[in-house]
């Protein structure tokens, strides 16, 4: 190709072709990380919150949610009865994410408290697919009296510094409920998140109950240093690809010369 720019029309095919290559040297094609499966645990598509601090993960869009521990254990919970789901059904945003159930573990009545803080591991298992946001959601929860439950979550880069936090809650008593909160962030080559559950009541009447709560993680697709170089390989193949189909259409010399001598001898056809 030496100098010569490489076309509109043969542009958008090398950019296509480099991508495809990068990810392929990246750990697999575009698709790979679409499937939910689990490493360490019995079910393919989920683990018991008791596997995960045992060693398992969670892979879920293109994303490893593993090194998971307990910094602070009420001591009433069944971990083996807590169930935590990969989710991989809404692209790149939201994005993937992990689901808990509680299965009825986090619950207390009259004037109980519960608090619990554990933290995970956030690992693109695709180097180029980054998290940039992420998004806590309430799913089952219920409080009566003056029950309330409340969900903090802190999310720190990969160098272990705080880039955000959000709160979800029910406290019916001072009219605070928030279902969904979000924060987004720069590009990450990984994540540490960490979280802060809350489960009280203030009377012999009051109950709070948390059962279930997302939390979601939005991506990009940053291109690896290796994108250029990749698009460049595209490209040569793409030429080379095209003369050799110039070629094969080609006639070669030869046959023209000799076309050439037939078509006159003293003026005439031979």
């Amino acid at each position: 190709m030496g100098n010569r720019v490489l076309s509109k029309k043969w542009l958008l095919p090398a950019l296509s072709a480099g991508w495809i290559l990068s990810s392929l040297v990246d750990g697999g094609a575009p698709e790979a990380g679409a499937a939910v499966y689990t490493s360490g645990c019995a079910n393919s598509g989920e683990c018991t919150f008791q596997e995960l601090l045992g060693g398992g993960s969670i892979f879920a869009g293109g994303q490893r949610f593993g090194q998971f521990s307990i910094e602070e254990d009420p001591g009433s919970i069944d971990w083996t009865k807590v169930v935590v789901k990969g989710r991989d059904d809404m692209g790149l945003s939201p994005g993937p994410g992990i689901e808990f159930s509680h299965n009825g573990e986090v619950f207390v009545v009259g004037t109980d408290f519960m608090d619990i803080q554990f933290s995970y591991v956030i690992d693109p298992v695709i180097t180029s697919w980054r998290p940039v946001g992420n998004e806590l959601e309430l799913v089952t929860h219920l409080t009566s009296g003056s029950g309330r439950l409340e969900v903090d979550e802190t999310v720190f880069s990969d160098a272990r510094r705080a880039i955000g936090d959000k709160t979800v809650e029910s406290d019916p008593a001072f009219d605070e409920n928030r279902a969904v909160d979000a924060i987004s962030f720069a590009p990450q080559q990984g994540l540490l998140v960490s979280n802060s559950i809350v489960v009280e009541g203030d009377a012999a009447g009051d109950s709070a109950l948390l059962d279930g709560y997302i939390q979601r993680f939005e991506l990009t697709i940053v291109p690896e240093p290796g994108f250029g170089a990749m698009t460049s390989v595209g490209a040569g193949v793409l030429v080379l690809l095209r003369r050799k189909s110039t070629l094969g259409k080609r006639e070669p010399a030869n046959a023209r010369a000799d076309k050439d001598s037939i078509k006159s001898t003293n003026g005439r056809m031979i």
